[in-house]
């Protein structure tokens, strides 16, 4: 049964109110999505390490101003801080300094994890074909269809157009397509 994500954002108000027990259980309820979230796109000694960054970068945002406000649900934002920090490790992790995760695949980027993912989930296919796609657009749709995120809640996480999300997620589909035939 999936857990309805408008649920979290009373725990995250009480936490940044200054409840530990909130943050806590906010914490609980959320490091196994960021946990999902990089399973597939880091090497599996690095998905603990990144997940922490996530809640450090996030708390060095609230430390810098308070009065963050949540657009989507809290799963959403959260997520949207994974890819930044997602980034942000794999180009430090690069040796070749003209590759972008932007427009590269995981397969390029990290040339072990293949084998690692394959290995770990069912879906072989599947994940190689998603591999296969930039990473930017393995996101978009882990996001859409793994993490279940709204259209809008994309768009917010994106800061774009739900039109521009919706052709994307289109374009991306049709990717996906092409590489599994």
């Amino acid at each position: 049964m999936t857990r309805d994500p408008s649920e979290d954002l009373p725990w995250w108000l009480r936490w940044i109110g200054g409840s530990s027990e909130a943050g806590r259980e906010l914490s609980r309820r959320m490091s196994p999505i960021l946990r999902s979230f990089f399973a597939s796109k880091a090497l599996a000694s690095d998905v603990d390490d990144l997940v922490q960054q996530v809640w450090l970068e996030l708390a060095e945002t609230l430390r810098r101003r308070q009065d963050v406000k949540i657009q989507t649900t809290v799963r959403a934002y959260l997520l949207g801080i994974a890819r930044h920090v997602l980034f942000r490790h794999i180009r430090r992790r690069m040796s070749d300094e003209r590759r972008d995760p932007l427009d590269s695949s995981i397969a390029v980027l990290e040339p072990s994890l293949s084998q690692a993912i394959g290995r770990q989930l069912q879906a072989q296919r599947m994940v190689r074909a998603l591999q296969r796609l930039p990473l930017d657009l393995q996101i978009l749709l882990e996001l859409r269809y793994v993490q279940e995120l709204s259209q809008p809640e994309i768009a917010a996480l994106y800061d774009m157009p739900e039109g521009t999300v919706k052709s994307r997620l289109a374009r991306a589909r049709r990717m996906l397509d092409e590489e599994l035939r």
